[in-house]
Protein backbone atom coordinates (compact mmCIF):
# COMPACT_ATOMS: atom_id res chain seq x y z
CA UNK A 1 0.00 0.00 0.00
CA UNK A 2 2.71 2.94 0.73
CA UNK A 3 4.17 1.85 -2.82
CA UNK A 4 1.39 3.44 -4.68
CA UNK A 5 2.55 7.19 -3.45
CA UNK A 6 5.49 6.45 -4.67
CA UNK A 7 4.73 5.37 -8.09
CA UNK A 8 2.22 7.90 -8.51
CA UNK A 9 4.78 10.49 -8.32
CA UNK A 10 7.11 8.68 -10.68
CA UNK A 11 4.52 8.67 -13.20
CA UNK A 12 3.62 12.48 -12.85
CA UNK A 13 7.28 13.52 -12.77
CA UNK A 14 7.69 11.34 -16.01
CA UNK A 15 4.54 12.77 -17.62
CA UNK A 16 5.36 16.47 -16.52
CA UNK A 17 9.55 15.70 -17.81
CA UNK A 18 7.99 14.59 -21.11
CA UNK A 19 5.63 17.30 -21.49
CA UNK A 20 8.26 19.99 -21.02
CA UNK A 21 11.34 17.92 -23.41
CA UNK A 22 9.06 16.09 -25.77
CA UNK A 23 6.56 19.12 -26.57
CA UNK A 24 3.37 18.84 -27.93
CA UNK A 25 2.56 16.55 -30.76
CA UNK A 26 -0.81 17.47 -32.35
CA UNK A 27 -0.15 15.33 -35.55
CA UNK A 28 1.40 12.03 -36.43
CA UNK A 29 -0.49 10.14 -39.01
CA UNK A 30 -0.79 8.93 -42.45
CA UNK A 31 -4.52 10.73 -43.80
CA UNK A 32 -6.54 9.46 -46.71
CA UNK A 33 -7.94 12.37 -48.91
CA UNK A 34 -10.42 11.79 -51.30
CA UNK A 35 -10.84 13.18 -54.60
CA UNK A 36 -12.02 16.43 -55.02
CA UNK A 37 -12.46 17.03 -51.00
CA UNK A 38 -10.45 17.66 -47.95
CA UNK A 39 -9.47 16.99 -44.81
CA UNK A 40 -7.39 18.48 -41.76
CA UNK A 41 -7.41 19.23 -38.28
CA UNK A 42 -8.29 21.85 -35.65
CA UNK A 43 -5.47 22.25 -32.94
CA UNK A 44 -4.97 24.96 -30.12
CA UNK A 45 -1.58 26.05 -29.97
CA UNK A 46 -0.02 28.50 -27.54
CA UNK A 47 1.01 31.89 -27.35
CA UNK A 48 4.66 32.71 -27.82
CA UNK A 49 4.91 28.83 -29.58
CA UNK A 50 6.18 28.11 -33.13
CA UNK A 51 3.91 25.11 -35.02
CA UNK A 52 6.49 22.80 -37.06
CA UNK A 53 4.51 21.26 -40.35
CA UNK A 54 5.74 18.25 -42.20
CA UNK A 55 4.19 16.45 -45.21
CA UNK A 56 4.67 13.94 -47.99
CA UNK A 57 2.47 12.68 -50.78
CA UNK A 58 3.02 8.86 -50.61
CA UNK A 59 0.63 7.16 -52.83
CA UNK A 60 -2.60 8.07 -54.84
CA UNK A 61 -5.55 5.80 -55.90
CA UNK A 62 -3.84 4.07 -58.62
CA UNK A 63 0.05 3.26 -58.13
CA UNK A 64 0.94 5.05 -61.22
CA UNK A 65 0.17 7.96 -59.18
CA UNK A 66 2.81 7.63 -56.61
CA UNK A 67 4.09 11.33 -56.24
CA UNK A 68 0.41 13.06 -56.97
CA UNK A 69 0.71 16.49 -54.95
CA UNK A 70 -1.38 17.75 -52.53
CA UNK A 71 -2.12 21.46 -51.23
CA UNK A 72 -1.50 22.61 -47.72
CA UNK A 73 -3.49 25.58 -46.20
CA UNK A 74 -4.19 26.82 -42.54
CA UNK A 75 -6.13 29.16 -41.52
CA UNK A 76 -7.12 30.75 -38.40
CA UNK A 77 -10.86 30.32 -37.07
CA UNK A 78 -11.99 33.06 -38.91
CA UNK A 79 -10.49 32.41 -42.03
CA UNK A 80 -11.02 29.31 -42.09
CA UNK A 81 -14.74 29.97 -41.69
CA UNK A 82 -14.43 32.16 -45.15
CA UNK A 83 -12.32 29.95 -46.97
CA UNK A 84 -14.75 26.74 -46.24
CA UNK A 85 -18.08 29.43 -47.12
CA UNK A 86 -16.30 29.85 -50.42
CA UNK A 87 -15.54 33.50 -49.41
CA UNK A 88 -12.60 35.52 -49.42
CA UNK A 89 -10.00 34.24 -46.74
CA UNK A 90 -6.47 34.47 -46.22
CA UNK A 91 -3.68 31.67 -45.10
CA UNK A 92 -1.39 31.71 -42.57
CA UNK A 93 0.78 29.04 -44.47
CA UNK A 94 -0.36 28.24 -47.84
CA UNK A 95 1.64 25.48 -50.30
CA UNK A 96 -0.17 24.88 -53.33
CA UNK A 97 0.45 21.38 -55.43
CA UNK A 98 3.58 19.87 -53.55
CA UNK A 99 4.37 16.61 -53.35
CA UNK A 100 6.36 16.98 -50.13
CA UNK A 101 7.16 20.37 -47.89
CA UNK A 102 7.67 21.58 -44.21
CA UNK A 103 6.49 24.70 -42.85
CA UNK A 104 6.50 26.47 -39.94
CA UNK A 105 4.63 29.48 -38.47
CA UNK A 106 4.87 31.83 -34.88
CA UNK A 107 1.73 32.05 -33.14
CA UNK A 108 1.16 35.20 -31.75
CA UNK A 109 -1.72 34.94 -29.37
CA UNK A 110 -3.08 31.58 -28.45
CA UNK A 111 -6.16 30.35 -30.54
CA UNK A 112 -7.50 27.79 -32.72
CA UNK A 113 -5.68 26.80 -35.90
CA UNK A 114 -7.07 24.67 -39.08
CA UNK A 115 -4.80 22.47 -40.95
CA UNK A 116 -6.06 21.57 -43.73
CA UNK A 117 -4.93 18.93 -46.59
CA UNK A 118 -6.77 20.13 -49.63
CA UNK A 119 -7.56 18.19 -52.53
CA UNK A 120 -10.42 19.71 -53.94
CA UNK A 121 -8.55 20.73 -57.55
CA UNK A 122 -7.92 17.35 -58.03
CA UNK A 123 -9.66 13.57 -59.71
CA UNK A 124 -7.09 11.39 -57.76
CA UNK A 125 -6.99 10.65 -53.90
CA UNK A 126 -3.99 10.58 -51.97
CA UNK A 127 -2.33 9.26 -48.83
CA UNK A 128 -0.35 12.11 -47.19
CA UNK A 129 2.09 11.54 -44.23
CA UNK A 130 2.00 14.39 -41.71
CA UNK A 131 3.58 15.57 -38.66
CA UNK A 132 2.31 19.13 -36.78
CA UNK A 133 4.17 19.20 -33.63
CA UNK A 134 5.54 22.50 -31.49
CA UNK A 135 9.32 21.29 -31.85
CA UNK A 136 11.41 20.99 -35.33
CA UNK A 137 11.27 17.95 -37.36
CA UNK A 138 13.69 16.48 -38.28
CA UNK A 139 13.97 14.58 -41.80
CA UNK A 140 13.78 10.99 -41.26
CA UNK A 141 10.71 10.45 -39.05
CA UNK A 142 8.28 9.46 -41.22
CA UNK A 143 7.11 5.78 -40.62
CA UNK A 144 7.63 6.01 -36.95
CA UNK A 145 11.36 5.96 -37.12
CA UNK A 146 12.73 7.39 -34.06
CA UNK A 147 15.19 10.21 -33.91
CA UNK A 148 18.32 11.05 -32.08
CA UNK A 149 16.13 13.78 -30.29
CA UNK A 150 13.82 11.68 -29.28
CA UNK A 151 16.13 8.80 -27.95
CA UNK A 152 18.03 11.66 -26.19
CA UNK A 153 14.83 12.77 -24.34
CA UNK A 154 13.49 9.62 -22.98
CA UNK A 155 16.93 8.89 -21.68
CA UNK A 156 16.83 11.67 -19.62
CA UNK A 157 13.55 10.95 -18.66
CA UNK A 158 13.89 7.40 -17.62
CA UNK A 159 17.81 8.90 -15.99
CA UNK A 160 15.19 11.35 -13.66
CA UNK A 161 12.57 9.02 -13.09
CA UNK A 162 15.23 6.44 -11.98
CA UNK A 163 17.01 8.99 -9.68
CA UNK A 164 13.32 10.33 -8.03
CA UNK A 165 12.67 7.06 -7.28
CA UNK A 166 16.27 6.42 -5.17
CA UNK A 167 15.93 9.62 -3.36
CA UNK A 168 11.98 8.32 -2.19
CA UNK A 169 13.13 5.36 -1.42
CA UNK A 170 15.68 6.43 0.55
CA UNK A 171 13.69 9.39 2.37
CA UNK A 172 11.43 6.44 3.11
CA UNK A 173 13.52 4.62 4.46
CA UNK A 174 14.95 7.43 7.00
CA UNK A 175 11.61 8.14 8.07
CA UNK A 176 10.97 4.56 8.67
CA UNK A 177 14.29 4.78 10.83
CA UNK A 178 13.69 7.42 12.64
CA UNK A 179 9.91 6.18 13.51
CA UNK A 180 11.11 2.45 14.76
CA UNK A 181 14.08 4.40 16.85
CA UNK A 182 11.08 6.90 18.39
CA UNK A 183 8.53 3.85 19.11
CA UNK A 184 12.20 2.38 20.92
CA UNK A 185 12.46 5.09 23.18
CA UNK A 186 8.54 5.60 24.27
CA UNK A 187 8.70 1.63 25.21
CA UNK A 188 11.57 1.57 27.39
CA UNK A 189 9.99 4.55 29.13
CA UNK A 190 6.98 2.84 29.44
CA UNK A 191 8.44 0.07 30.67
CA UNK A 192 10.29 1.75 33.29
CA UNK A 193 7.33 3.70 34.59
CA UNK A 194 5.31 0.25 34.87
CA UNK A 195 8.38 -1.62 36.41
CA UNK A 196 8.67 1.89 38.97
CA UNK A 197 4.43 1.89 39.92
CA UNK A 198 5.08 -1.84 41.13
CA UNK A 199 8.14 -1.60 43.19
CA UNK A 200 7.26 -1.74 47.33
CA UNK A 201 5.55 1.63 48.11
CA UNK A 202 4.86 3.57 51.87
CA UNK A 203 1.26 4.78 52.91
CA UNK A 204 0.80 8.89 52.78
CA UNK A 205 0.20 9.58 56.41
CA UNK A 206 -2.37 12.46 55.35
CA UNK A 207 -4.19 11.18 52.90
CA UNK A 208 -4.18 6.93 53.01
CA UNK A 209 -2.97 6.47 49.59
CA UNK A 210 0.27 4.28 48.09
CA UNK A 211 3.03 6.36 47.34
CA UNK A 212 6.31 4.41 45.92
CA UNK A 213 9.38 4.62 47.25
CA UNK A 214 11.29 7.14 44.94
CA UNK A 215 8.43 9.85 45.59
CA UNK A 216 9.45 12.34 48.34
CA UNK A 217 5.95 14.17 48.03
CA UNK A 218 2.42 12.42 48.03
CA UNK A 219 1.17 12.46 44.40
CA UNK A 220 -2.30 12.95 45.57
CA UNK A 221 -2.04 15.26 48.34
CA UNK A 222 1.12 16.52 48.16
CA UNK A 223 2.20 15.62 51.90
CA UNK A 224 5.73 15.61 52.50
CA UNK A 225 6.53 11.67 53.25
CA UNK A 226 8.74 10.91 55.67
CA UNK A 227 10.55 7.55 55.75
CA UNK A 228 12.25 6.15 58.78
Amino acid sequence: MKRKPVIFIIVALVFLTSESVLGTIWVDETRAVSAYDSNGWVITAYDGSTVYISFLVINGSDISLRGSDISLRVFDSYNYLNWSDGFSSESVIERINAEQDSVAFSVDHGQHYYIILDNRDSPYSVDVEIIVQDTPIESGTFEGTPTIITLISFGIIFTIGIAALAVILLIKRRQSKNEYSTGLITKTKKLQIEKTSKAKGWFCPNCKNKVVDVEEYCSYCGHRIYRN
